[in-house]
């Protein structure tokens, strides 16, 4: 397996389950709780994850908040996946 900063030339393989986005009561992404759900999957064996409107909600994040859950479930999963 290659590690960051070399070429990503890896073809993605194995489980990458959707990943669902957390909100808040008022709508709004709970990014404190992106982490926690990226290690769960990682903790289950999975091989990367899906994440920003794979189960539906994507249409209804603007570009803002989808970047920074890109940005979110990135960072949490540094290192554990290609």
């Amino acid at each position: 397996m290659e590690t960051r900063g070399q070429n990503m030339k890896v073809r993605p393989t194995g489980v990458i389950p959707p990943m669902t986005t957390p909100f808040r009561k008022d709508g709004e992404i709970d990014f404190g709780l992106v982490a926690p759900q990226v290690d769960w999957m990682i903790g289950a064996g999975a091989h990367g994850v899906a994440a920003g409107g794979s189960t539906g909600e994507g249409r209804t994040l603007d570009h803002e908040e989808y970047r920074d859950l890109m940005a979110a479930t990135v960072e949490a999963g540094r290192g554990a996946f290609p």
